[in-house]
């Protein structure tokens, strides 16, 4: 959350996936969302009062759906463009979706307007995560341009434009930006950075291997920097 004091995340509890926040001044877990349905990306929306959640309905349905913090009824943010995979804020009315491909079509990456529903569709094939780049009007995402080559690449918000800021580590489409403009990625139980567009390499900060984790998925960074939030997959040996 913007304050960083606490962290919304998706916990799959007896087979249903609800939304969780824990506050990390009193380690204390509420949960958010209690439905039939499973929510998953939970994201605090630019008013401050909703978040906003990938929802699977009960027919299988992946869309777009708000809550509201206070507590109240969820209502549909998008009601015809699905299955809805990830999404990004880019204002208070624009959004950056990752759109799932139906059989036989690539998954893309969209920009769509809640107000007119007008969609632009930027690339085929994009990561999963999609990221405003700190101090810039743009945003980034991973374009899997061939099984060898996925770029992570920034979408200028002015020029309508995408441009390479540097290559993924292999295989690894999950990252996060540092308030210094620094790219944060994780390649089995390390954690590498590098400052895009310098020619630097991906240099490794933090080995997480003797915590017992093997793999590190999911990275989420608070607002200062000082707080890294990870999924990891434990090493059960």
């Amino acid at each position: 959350m913007p304050d960083g004091h606490s962290i919304l995340y998706t916990s799959i509890r007896n087979k249903q996936a609800d939304i969780y926040a824990y506050d990390l001044r009193s380690g204390q877990t509420t949960r958010v969302t209690s439905t039939p349905e499973s929510e998953y990306s939970p994201t605090l929306m630019p008013d401050a009062k909703n978040i906003s959640v990938v929802r699977v309905e009960a027919d299988g349905t992946q869309r777009l759906w708000k809550f509201p913090l206070a507590g109240g009824r969820p209502s549909l943010i998008l009601e015809n463009i699905k299955p809805v995979g990830y999404h990004l804020w880019i204002d208070d009315h624009t959004l950056a979706l990752f759109v799932l491909g139906l059989p036989g079509k690539s998954n893309t990456l969209q920009i769509v307007d809640t107000r007119t529903v007008k969609v632009e569709v930027v690339v085929e094939n994009p990561g999963r995560i999609l990221r405003r780049i700190p101090n810039q009007a743009k945003f980034s995402f991973v374009h899997k341009i061939s099984d060898q080559n996925w770029q992570i690449k920034a979408f200028d918000l002015r020029t309508r434009t995408s441009a390479s800021l540097i290559a993924t580590l292999p295989g690894v489409e999950d990252y996060a930006w540092l308030p210094d403009g620094k790219l944060l990625m994780a390649k089995d139980s390390k954690l590498f950075t590098v400052v895009p567009l310098t020619g630097a390499n991906w240099a490794e900060v933090a080995d997480f291997s003797k915590r017992g984790i093997k793999r590190i998925t999911r990275i989420a960074v608070n607002g200062n920097g000082r707080r890294i939030a990870m999924v990891g997959i434990l090493d059960k040996k």
